[in-house]
């Protein structure tokens, strides 16, 4: 009963801190689709990755960024948004909100839209832990330190950290991807590389690279879905 009377305070004071985000956010965002009737395109879960001409949403306040809780339902009608990027955001949901995710990009996609999700790719990273994908030892373990300050003694807590911290809730492998995006309805899924599309308003999207080349393909698994 009291952690519960806790947790209450706390979502009350953290709305109270973010109604003026709030507030602002539901302007903004009447306005960018009046104005961008036929091509709103919205950036889940930017943080301050903010893409220029698209309606970037997170639930922490960044410069040009919109309140956007995408564990609930998505702040459009159905059928108005063209494009939806969410880059390195399914991970830090759980199943079941990984489920519910997709079915809402779905609903608010207009005929044709596309989903675009970048997220750590399991299977990729349990090939580097076993040694099987590049890099792989004491170079991956030796980025890890120099990049994020972990205290990643061996590939075992390396393994774990990308498992466990960072809010990752549950990491997809392609196969598990590809089911989640067919039960929200998606019947057309492609693999793509970082940076890459068909799509030209989907070309360099992504933003987490680390600043090394091998980060855009080590272990980074990148589809669009589109909506039939």
């Amino acid at each position: 009963m009291f952690s519960e009377t806790l947790d209450a305070i706390r979502t009350a004071k953290h709305w109270l801190w973010s109604y003026p985000f709030h507030h602002r956010s539901d302007r903004v965002i009447r306005d960018h689709l009046r104005d961008h009737k036929d091509d709103v395109r919205v950036n889940i879960g930017s943080g301050a990755n903010a893409l220029a001409g698209w309606l970037n949403g997170d639930v922490w306040p960044a410069p040009g960024v919109v309140f956007i809780d995408a564990l609930g339902r998505l702040p459009f009608d159905a059928e108005v948004v063209q494009c939806i990027n969410a880059e390195h955001f399914i991970e830090h949901l759980c199943i079941e909100d990984g489920a519910r995710f997709p079915a809402e990009a779905h609903r608010v996609l207009a005929g044709n839209g596309v989903l675009r999700l970048t997220t750590p790719d399991l299977e990729r990273l349990m090939a580097m832990y076993m040694g099987l994908a590049e890099p792989t030892g004491d170079a991956l373990l030796a980025h890890h330190r120099k990049v994020h300050g972990r205290p990643a003694e061996d590939l075992c807590s390396w393994f774990n950290d990308h498992m466990h911290r960072w809010g990752h809730q549950h990491l997809y492998d392609p196969q598990a991807l590809e089911r989640a995006l067919a039960r929200a309805g998606f019947e057309n899924v492609q693999r793509c590389r970082f940076g890459e599309s068909s799509d030209l308003r989907l070309v360099g999207v992504e933003r987490h690279d680390e600043g090394v080349t091998w980060m855009r393909s080590a272990y980074l698994l990148i589809v669009e879905a589109r909506k039939q």
